[in-house]
């Protein structure tokens, strides 16, 4: 935080040492998305001191990272919203890359809602990353505003954790996959046809992570 750097450049102010090669000090600003190392260095007048001396010693920490999967049922989008999604899962930060996993949909043909979403549940399943956090696309589910999905990815991040977000068929997600959901989250109060939801989901995962960037695509 701006504080505990500031705390640090007074403290360094008043240290009686000569900096080497072998001795540094490292303070570092953690940004879910956007990182940075300000290297501090005081000699006996409290003076910044040349990078150059300590760059053989700095050993750089890296931010925590996360995985996110997208898993939805549904391999033949129309080619507007495979290229959409495309598009935004392509600007996505190296921090929180997405993978697309798709499972084929279950024919309808003498089959009942609770059949096919059951079928299709166990597929998602087994597509599911070990360790990952489930959380499930649903009408039921929670709503939530861009900075609130952006605080949950900042968290999520924070925690390590990697996150996979479940999307269903045209009939939903099975209430066996809803059970091991940790957590549910709608889209809209509205229904949205499947390919619309997944360009939704894709543009708003990209717009969360730019306000936590503080990049200019979102504005409030």
């Amino acid at each position: 935080r701006t504080a505990d750097l500031l705390h640090a450049m007074q403290a360094l102010s008043q240290l009686s040492y000569t900096p080497t090669r072998e001795t540094c000090i490292v303070v570092t600003s953690f940004h879910p998305v956007k990182w940075f190392f300000p290297i501090l260095a005081a000699g006996m007048d409290g003076e910044v001191c040349d990078w150059a001396i300590f760059r053989p010693c700095v050993s750089f920490w890296r931010p925590p990272s996360m995985k996110l999967t997208l898993l939805s049922v549904g391999d033949k989008l129309p080619a507007w919203a495979n290229a959409a999604v495309a598009e935004y899962l392509k600007r996505m930060p190296r921090e929180a890359r997405v993978d697309l996993v798709e499972v084929k949909p279950d024919k309808r043909a003498n089959q009942s809602a609770d059949s096919i979403k059951a079928s299709e549940a166990a597929r998602l399943l087994e597509k599911l990353p070990s360790g990952s956090l489930l959380v499930a696309l649903d009408e039921h589910g929670r709503e939530v505003s861009t900075r609130e999905l952006a605080d949950l990815l900042a968290r999520w991040m924070g925690e390590g954790r990697d996150v996979a977000l479940a999307v269903g068929g045209a009939d939903g997600l099975a209430a066996s996959l809803l059970e091991k959901a940790e957590l549910k989250l709608s889209l809209s109060r509205l229904t949205l046809p499947h390919a619309l939801a997944r360009v939704l989901l894709a543009e708003q995962l990209y717009r969360a992570v730019s306000l936590l960037n503080n990049h200019p695509y979102h504005r409030e």
